[in-house]
């Protein structure tokens, strides 16, 4: 079987410990997905121990003309993709791994220090939050007919109530409340940052690129202009009105990689103390 440079580097990041390390503190914003990827990664690694064993156990019927250096390097690298491979697939394993954590590491409530590519608090509060963006949420909710209240339940999932907002390397605010990515279209300033994306079950750590605006009331007009540029999301468009089925339309249309991304835009959106916000701020 002829293993790829990519196959034997997609191995090596599913066994590497170090690797396993770096998430702890991604677990603190994204744990869903993190939790993931331990399990997917734990459940490759002891594939490859099932898979040395037997090896190991065959050697002693195996002769000098089929063994050596060459023959255990390539057979070892055949294990690595053969474990990445059924890690994929899923052996059983991945659930018990994944409720072994929830019991060891709740799901985090507070959220931790923001990483040096998010750009300082622009908010100090939700109330901040919901206050200073609920004018611009209006405007591009009224272009595309949808809730303003969906809008911003969006952003602060997206954002952490503005708390992490991806800055440039010299520290200034894209301003970018959708993360959303620069393609080759975008001719605007943008910023580099790595991300989080699930894949058919398989979550990754990839650089991308993001666009960068002059002030939060423009990536609000961006981002329903975005939408109504996308012929993916037309369908969501025709939804627009109704808060679940828009946010439901837009996840089947990828606009999110997270498979939990609309029930947890949802339950911002529909929880009291957001709902409370608006009244105790007399926003109408």
């Amino acid at each position: 079987m002829f293993v790829s440079n990519k196959s034997i580097s997609d191995a090596k990041v599913y066994t590497d410990i170090q690797h396993l390390r770096s998430l702890h503190a991604e677990y603190q914003t994204h744990p869903d997905l993190v939790k993931k990827e331990v399990s997917q990664q734990f459940e490759s690694l002891m594939v490859q121990m099932l898979l040395k064993s037997m090896r190991d156990a065959n050697k002693e019927f195996t002769s000098e003309l089929s063994s050596g250096d060459q023959t255990d390097f390539y057979s070892d690298l055949f294990d690595k993709q053969l474990s990445l491979e059924l890690s994929k697939s899923g052996m059983g394993l991945s659930k018990p791994i994944e409720a072994y954590i929830d019991r060891r590491m709740p799901t985090p409530m507070i959220p931790p220090p923001m990483p040096s590519q998010m750009a300082s608090a622009s908010f100090q509060t939700a109330a901040d939050f919901v206050k200073q963006l609920w004018t611009s949420a209006k405007e591009a909710a009224s272009l595309i007919g949808a809730d303003p209240k969906l809008l911003l339940a969006q952003a602060a999932l997206e954002t952490n109530w503005g708390k992490q907002i991806i800055k440039h390397p010299t520290g200034d605010s894209t301003h970018n409340l959708f993360n959303i990515k620069a393609d080759k279209s975008w001719i605007a300033p943008a910023a580099t940052f790595h991300t989080l994306e699930q894949r058919d079950g398989v979550i990754t750590k990839q650089p991308a690129t993001f666009r960068s605006y002059a002030s939060y009331a423009d990536s609000f007009k961006d981002y329903a202009q975005f939408l109504q540029s996308n012929t993916r999301y037309q369908e969501a468009l025709q939804q627009a009105d109704n808060p679940q089925d828009f946010i439901q339309s837009l996840q089947q249309a990828h606009y999110a990689t997270d498979e939990n991304y609309s029930n947890k835009v949802m339950s911002i959106f529909s929880s009291k103390k957001f709902n409370t916000l608006f009244h105790e701020l007399n926003l109408t």
